[in-house]
């Protein structure tokens, strides 16, 4: 077990890794001890460490950019500011609280989907003041955003946009002081024109929400402690309106009901490469203050695998650092449309020393050369020259190696599976654009290559549903939740015996057939339970604090005296560990599963089984709200992030994730009645992919749906989805569970309503949470006609299976 010490010090170690340097004009590093710093910014003492929502964490200690700073030396000159700023914050919150009262009654403090339907406001900067206390300093100015689950961002001021206010701030700290660090404390993308092109401003550095230890963080960047090594896991635009769909997306539409993909697979850098738009700064960009070279040395290729070793040298005078190979991969014309090139392989060094130099091998299975046919429903490779191209980011990739493949290569054809339920556009390049081969290139010729193919439903082991009623069985489909309409409940914190956590199975089973309970936790940025509660004599719940936040804590019911006859207050705490997105920025699959095996070390000491991460939705639009809770816009990447945060995690034996949100929740506003329309081979290439990717590799024990419907039916719902492809395909042999309350109607449905307990155990999604009794006699009065009893039979022993694997049955 990790002493808290150790702890912080990963935390920090991954949120500096996770860093990302987008501009340097030769200021940074830079020694803070003893340094003055004029410091401003929604975000130097306002810190955010990560969105809202089920990726909130109440960790005992969170470290601000001021003490960052401080901690490394510097005076900081602008308190009053600063203090000055914190009252505008606390009078922000005071009056959203009040909007919320008025809008939604009394008791909307207990009822948190008011919450997020009436996202709390950030705070305007005031202009900078006390310029004697500024000038001739160097200034750090740190623009802070949030955003959480429940509502998308918008193109405007205060969010993707920068505030008139926060434009004028900047432009007077660059006429104060000779030098100006912005830094970036946000969960995604922001509109960075401005920044680019205003005259003073010497670095720009992209911390992202980096958890408890940003600041200390930030400080070992600033300061060349450690090395920016960081890089982008999506591809920021030069503007707004350069991402495909952009004026449609979520509630630009002015319909979200319905979302339509019709991009198809040029998502991220896939359409700004296929289509000629130059970003801002590219997928997989980060600057370093070491430099390298790269050559690709040896290549290694058969039916199974290719594999390239890579040469990285040091190639600066003073600094050490860690680089990240890029392989990426150009497909020949043919019958299918396919992008300008494909992330196929990465690799990050060890530290390497100034003049020193490194080998890394990077590795990829032959079957990623095919893309998918959705007229033959099978993965083709087609005859011809395949271009293997090594760069440090997406647009600084040259040529390497050609494999020529001699014969087109198929999979056997799988089953068609969510077709569209209406006619689509799509998007696509122009013609004539083929990749044309270098002579001088070396050529490695392939015969063929090999598929993994389908897996195979797998066979559950020693079920023992058998000496189960019908009702016991539906019961132990169904979470147990408190009452959601309780003066003590929040969404999203539904469990009984453990306070704040998501939700837990019923233990209505253990007298009767020794039939534990499971306990489950939100994440993805460490375990989201409340920080105080209370229990009587019997050691029963009376009282718990929001899980939403410390800062929410006054608001939420009244508590009861510590003094009262015979009631004890307990105090909880979690670590934070950076965001999904600042994880996937290190591109380091091995410090992902350290981050995994921290989480599982709580896990174990708090009595949480399941936990409900890592969310790996793509990155399709900056402005989805919960892109800061996923890691990229690429599925490889994404997959083996999830891949090492489920190893890291499940090493210990009596701790699982739950990777999430199968599949399509790539929006927030009205994310629980929004269909999706997405083509066959968008769906097999860019968003389920990465769920293929961590279900192959890692073997998660559990998954979850997500709220929306794809291609007509919900995710809950989908036959195609959760038997077809999750488990007959892939092979996957843990158990579903889907997002909270998706059966539950609320009043607000639109178009398309809720999806259906039934149906739920019917498509194999085994566990419905947080679970009513109207779920269970919903599913027990579907038996015979929307549901089979061998089909309950089996949801029920697959999560026996997991239980027992967690050994908690």
């Amino acid at each position: 077990m990790r002493s808290q010490a150790e702890k912080q010090a990963l935390c920090r170690q991954i949120a500096a890794e996770g860093m990302v340097l987008l501009e340097n004009r030769g200021i940074l590093p830079m020694s803070l001890k003893g340094r003055k710093i004029a410091l401003w910014g929604s975000g130097a003492r306002q810190t955010v460490p990560g969105g809202t929502g089920s990726g909130e964490v109440n960790a005992l200690r969170y470290v601000c950019v001021e003490e960052g700073l401080k901690n490394a030396g510097a005076e900081i000159t602008t308190g009053g500011w600063l203090d000055r700023y914190d009252e505008r914050v606390q009078q922000a919150l005071d009056d959203w609280y009040h909007r919320l009262i008025r809008k939604h009654g009394e008791r909307a403090a207990a009822h948190s989907w008011a919450m997020y339907s009436c996202p709390i406001p950030a705070a305007v900067p005031v202009l900078p003041e006390d310029q004697k206390a500024a000038e001739g300093l160097t200034a750090v100015y740190v623009i802070g955003r949030t955003s959480g689950e429940g509502y998308d961002r918008r193109n405007a001021p205060g969010d993707y946009q920068l505030e008139e206010a926060e434009i004028e701030a900047i432009r007077q700290v660059c006429e104060i002081c000779p030098h100006v660090i912005v830094v970036l404390n946000v969960g995604g993308v922001i509109d960075t024109g401005f920044l680019r092109n205003q005259p003073g401003i010497d670095a720009v550095l992209l911390m992202g929400q980096a958890g408890q230890d940003a600041g200390d963080a930030l400080a070992d960047v600033l300061t060349g402690a450690v090395t920016p090594c960081g890089h982008l896991s999506a591809t920021w635009a030069n503007r707004y309106e350069d991402y495909p769909n952009a004026s449609r997306f979520s509630n630009l539409s002015g319909d979200t009901d319905d979302e339509y993909y019709t991009e198809g697979i040029f998502v991220g850098y896939r359409w700004f490469d296929s289509f000629g738009i130059r970003p801002a700064y590219p997928f997989g960009y980060g600057l370093s203050y070491a430099s390298f070279e790269m050559e690709a040395t040896d290549c290694q290729a058969d039916a199974d695998r290719i594999r390239i070793r890579v040469h990285v040298r040091n190639t600066s005078k003073a600094f050490a650092g860690k680089a990240v190979a890029q392989l990426y991969l150009s497909a020949p014309d043919g019958s299918i449309e396919k992008p300008f090139q494909e992330l196929k392989a990465f690799a990050k060094s060890g530290l390497i020393a100034p003049g020193g130099a490194e080998t890394v091998t990077l590795t990829f299975h032959t079957e990623a050369l095919a893309s998918f046919d959705d007229r033959r429903h099978a993965w083709v490779a087609e005859k011809g020259d395949y271009i293997l191209r090594l760069g440090q980011n997406a647009m600084d990739t040259r040529e390497i190696l050609v494999l020529r493949l001699t014969h087109e290569c198929a999979d056997q054809p799988l089953r068609a599976i969510l077709p569209l339920d209406t006619e689509m556009e799509m998007l696509s390049p122009e013609k004539g654009k083929a990749v044309s081969v270098p002579d001088a290139l070396p050529v490695v010729e392939l015969q063929d290559i090999h598929f993994a193919g389908v897996q195979g439903a797998p066979a559950l082991r020693d079920a023992r549903a058998d000496g189960l009623t019908a009702e016991e069985m539906a019961s132990l489909c169904v979470g147990v939740s408190k009452d959601q309409n309780s003066a003590t409940s929040f969404f999203g914190a539904a469990s009984k015996s453990c306070p704040g956590a998501a939700g837990e199975t019923t233990l209505a089973l253990q007298e009767k057939h020794g039939i534990e309970r499971m306990i489950l936790a939100d994440g993805p940025a460490g375990l989201r339970l409340c920080p105080f509660y209370m229990t009587d004599r019997e050691n029963r719940v009376v009282w718990e604090a929001a899980p939403m936040g410390r800062k929410f804590a006054r608001w939420y019911p009244e508590k009861p005296r510590p003094e009262a006859d015979g009631l004890t207050l307990h105090e909880q705490s979690c670590t934070a560990i950076p965001v999904a997105t600042v994880l996937a920025q290190t591109w380091d699959p091995a410090l992902i599963a350290l981050a995994g095996d921290l989480v599982a070390e709580e896990m174990e000491t708090l009595g949480v089984e399941l936990w409900l991460a890592p969310g790996m939705n793509i990155h399709r639009n900056p402005l989805c709200g919960r892109n800061f809770e996923y890691y990229s816009e690429d599925p490889l990447l994404s997959g083996l992030c999830a891949a090492a945060m489920t190893e890291g995690v499940q090493k210990h034996p009596g701790a699982a994730v739950t990777i999430k949100h199968f599949a399509c929740n790539n929006l927030e506003d009205n994310r629980q009645f929004n269909n999706s329309h997405v083509s066959e081979r968008a769906l097999r290439e860019i968003y389920l992919k990465g769920f293929e990717i961590a279900v192959r590799m890692a073997h998660p024990h559990a998954l979850m749906t997500s709220y929306n419907l794809l291609n007509g039916v919900h995710t809950a719902n989908s036959v195609d989805l959760l038997t077809h492809v999750l488990r007959e395909e892939w092979g996957f042999d843990g158990l579903v569970m889907t997002d909270w309350s998706t059966t539950r109607p609320r009043g607000n449905e639109g178009r398309y309503g809720c999806s259906d307990p039934a149906l739920c155990i019917h498509a194999g999604n085994d566990l419905i949470m947080p679970g009513t009794a109207q779920d269970i006699r919903g599913i027990l009065d579907g038996l015979g006609s929307r549901v089979s009893a061998e089909e309950l039979k089996a949801c029920a022993e697959r999560i026996l299976a997991v239980m027992r694997r967690l050994h908690v049955e």
